[in-house]
């Protein structure tokens, strides 16, 4: 009996060591494979690990800030795709820095409205379903959780393995270089996030890009017949593709070479021409597949950026009126929201709000806290920025915060890719704006 119980507390120990070895220490040491707008779990975690005492500024926010800014040296941003008020709260409970300034980027998707049950008064059991709280502070999962889902909680504070196994899965779903969400190899002019050239495309060749060839999928929905031109200075050399993945040698081309791709059709996607995708990892070394990831300027920047008011605004049109269709039943949601929130009064009460003034009052504990209502394409705010729901949304940042700014009509439709989320050309519009936000803010709290 006592030589069964000395083998099952050597097992639990070695258990807990291999648990903490690989989910703790070693997991966050990898650098991450998924492309930049994608890696937020992971990222984010690694960066909470490696916070100085006191940076300058810290932004927090979901996917507005990572779409929002481009990189400063002053300021580090922590930021994950749809981070929820109950999750800003872990996250202030986690942190222990003493910036010079905490910015709060926040939009009212980021409230999760367009889930009704979220706007009942028991909703925390829905906002602990919705969120990565556990993650990013077990002891406020385990506090805030109800009493069901609390084993979880503390499994979480126990294991690593079971607090990040879905960071780990998340990592690892890159797709194949084949068939993939997010496009991830060498800078391109004319390819959107997904690897998708347009009709003209540019690149400097790449020793990789050069050895395998340029590698394209042709879809079934285009027409017969497609040639691609590509040209460098004088020389000009014209291929003929077919259906399907195909490569074309690169190997006559000097590596270093600005080659220029023009296509002899292309089919219209979201109001954006396209004709045939890369391998997601296209010109990169298996190696390089590691380096640090940053955003590119992808196809729509261009677009946008060449477009009148007019083209502009028939751009956004058209990708609101498409709705239909997988993957597209949030921006359903989202559209009908903003109908809802155009007849409503706010309720400052209900638990998403409360969560976020928690969370704006713990920051203030450790420095001052900046809350921006960040830019809103403006034909979309149309729809409900009027309202007394918003007129109440906006008070109800300005309350809580040291400094509050309403960005909402900051910029023109031009500088978004949809609704809240900005181009390249927006970030960095909206990136030299914030400079002067902050400090202002600074100034008018007397630092």
């Amino acid at each position: 009996m006592k030589a069964a119980f000395k083998r099952f507390v050597l097992f639990g120990i070695l258990f807990v060591f291999l648990d903490r070895l690989c989910f703790d220490l070693l997991l966050f040491r990898i650098p991450p494979v998924a492309a930049w707008d994608t890696q937020g779990r992971f990222e984010l975690e690694r960066q909470l690990r490696s916070l100085p005492d006191a940076p300058s500024f810290v932004v927090l926010g979901s996917s507005v800030a990572r779409y929002g800014l481009l990189p400063e040296n002053q300021t580090i941003i922590l930021s994950r795709n749809g981070l929820n008020p109950y999750e800003l709260l872990a996250l202030s409970e986690r942190l222990d820095v003493r910036p010079g300034l905490f910015i709060v980027l926040v939009h009212p998707v980021d409230f999760r409205l367009e889930r009704a049950a979220v706007r009942k008064r028991e909703a925390f059991l829905d906002l602990y379903e919705l969120s990565y709280v556990r993650e990013i502070h077990p002891l406020t999962a385990l506090y805030g959780a109800p009493y069901e889902k609390r084993p979880a909680a503390l499994l979480s504070f126990l294991l690593s393995s079971y607090r990040y196994g879905g960071i780990l899965r998340e990592s690892l779903d890159t797709g194949s270089s084949l068939s993939y969400r997010n496009y991830q190899g060498i800078a391109l002019r004319g390819v959107n996030r997904r690897g998708w050239l347009g009709p003209q495309f540019s690149l400097v060749l790449s020793g990789q890009a050069q050895k395998t060839g340029l590698i394209l999928q042709l879809p079934q929905r285009i027409g017969e017949e497609v040639r691609l031109e590509l040209s460098a200075e004088d020389n000009k050399r014209i291929y003929p593709l077919k259906k399907g993945w195909q490569t074309i040698p690169l190997n006559d081309w000097p590596a270093g070479t600005e080659l220029r791709g023009t296509f002899s059709r292309s089919f219209s996607e979201d109001g954006v021409l396209l004709v045939a995708r890369l391998p997601q990892w296209f010109g990169l070394t298996f190696i390089e597949r590691f380096q640090e990831k940053s955003r590119l300027r992808i196809l729509e920047d261009d677009l946008l950026m060449s477009m009148n008011a007019d083209q502009v605004e028939r751009f956004h049109k058209e990708r609101q009126a498409s709705l239909d269709g997988p993957g597209r039943e949030y921006l359903q949601a989202l559209a009908l929201l903003r109908r809802d929130l155009a007849r409503a009064e706010f309720e400052e009460g209900e638990p998403t709000f409360t969560l976020f003034r928690q969370a704006i009052r713990k920051l203030r504990k450790q420095a001052p806290v900046l809350v921006i209502n960040v830019p809103e394409n403006p034909l979309s705010l149309a729809a409900y920025g009027s309202s007394r729901w918003y007129s109440g949304f906006v008070d109800f940042l300005r309350e809580g915060a040291s400094c509050f700014a309403d960005e909402s009509q900051f910029l023109e439709a031009r500088y978004f890719y949809d609704t809240h989320h900005l181009s390249y050309d927006g970030a960095r519009k909206f990136t030299s704006r914030l400079s002067d936000l902050r400090q202002a803010c600074l100034h008018a709290i007397g630092q």
